[in-house]
């Protein structure tokens, strides 16, 4: 399958599409799944972030905690923490 180039959110009664390039990450909150884009809209996905993480483009879209996979696109810099990780 190819990789997820849009995506579809369901607000009241209306679907919207929106263009994965303009998404900076996907985040995880009270079960739901969402989807923030470069002007900090969050849209409601029916989609969980194990779906999305295996259908986006993998060199693009980096799971980086339990409840985040964001775009590097959107990465400016990465700070270092404890142990190591970053």
């Amino acid at each position: 399958k190819s990789p997820l180039e849009r995506i579809a959110s369901r607000i009241g009664g209306k679907v919207q599409i929106i263009d994965v390039r303009e998404i900076t990450h996907f985040f995880a909150q009270d079960k739901i799944t969402f989807a923030q884009n470069v002007d900090g809209k969050n849209f409601p996905l029916d989609n969980s972030l194990n779906e999305l993480e295996n259908r986006l483009d993998a060199r693009t879209f980096l799971r980086v905690h339990r409840n985040s996979v964001i775009n590097a696109n959107f990465v400016e810099e990465v700070h270092g923490w404890f142990s190591g990780r970053v």
